[in-house]
């Protein structure tokens, strides 16, 4: 199921169950997208298995009814995702929303980058701080809301998996990146983490989640 907004078959049943994979656009926020389906289903019993941010598109995953009871075994499942990372910015949300905070040059193509060697550094489980603008809560606020006050969120490192990891250099300041992980990656800052790694920083310009379980975007 595609789901653009301002569209919609109402299909109301307060006793709808089953799960739906949607194909979510940019603009969407995983609220958004539970917020219309209670809309559009009447069902108010409504769970998915892992957000996108609103930049983000692809594979989302939406527990309806009596499915619910599967969100807490489903959010645990792998997922796939194919973005491109831009190299030399670096922005206070480690997206292309975000404000740019720093600009550092970048190597010409004639320079290697050791992708190869890059990536060797970030598979198995590793720790990772989440970013800065996240719904992570700190002490009953969302990471957020406080940024967005004018304050630093306190955030930890945690440890995440990653099974698979591909970079390859598409121009001189852009990456393509294809990723398998664990729940809880955050792909903005394994862009972010990459960047600093290459020493030029940077941040995640594009993602699409392809594979959420065992459903990809053909489902």
């Amino acid at each position: 199921m595609k789901m653009r907004k301002g569209e919609g078959t109402r299909i109301k049943d307060k006793d709808l169950t089953g799960i739906l994979v949607l194909n979510k656009e940019t603009g969407w926020t995983s609220h958004d997208v539970v917020a219309r389906l209670r809309g559009l289903t009447g069902q108010r019993r409504i769970g998915h298995t892992g957000s996108l941010d609103p930049a983000a598109t692809g594979v989302m995953l939406l527990c309806l009814g009596q499915a619910t009871r599967l969100v807490e075994y489903m959010v645990h499942s792998k997922k796939c995702y194919e973005g491109e990372i831009v190299l030399g910015i670096t922005t206070d949300t480690d997206d292309a929303e975000g404000i740019p905070i720093r600009n550092i040059s970048v190597p010409s193509m004639d320079e290697n980058l050791d992708l190869e060697k890059i990536c060797s550094n970030f598979l198995g489980t590793i720790q990772q701080v989440p970013p800065i603008y996240s719904a992570i809560k700190i002490r009953g606020q969302r990471a957020y809301s406080i940024a967005r006050s004018g304050k630093k969120p306190d955030l930890k490192s945690r440890a995440v998996s990653i099974y698979e990891l591909k970079l390859i250099r598409k121009s001189f300041n852009r990456l393509s990146i294809f990723v398998t992980c664990g729940p809880g990656m955050y792909v903005r800052s394994l862009a972010r983490d990459i960047g600093a790694a290459i020493g030029t920083g940077g941040h995640l310009g594009s993602l699409r989640r392809t594979t959420n379980g065992s459903f990809n975007l053909e489902d």
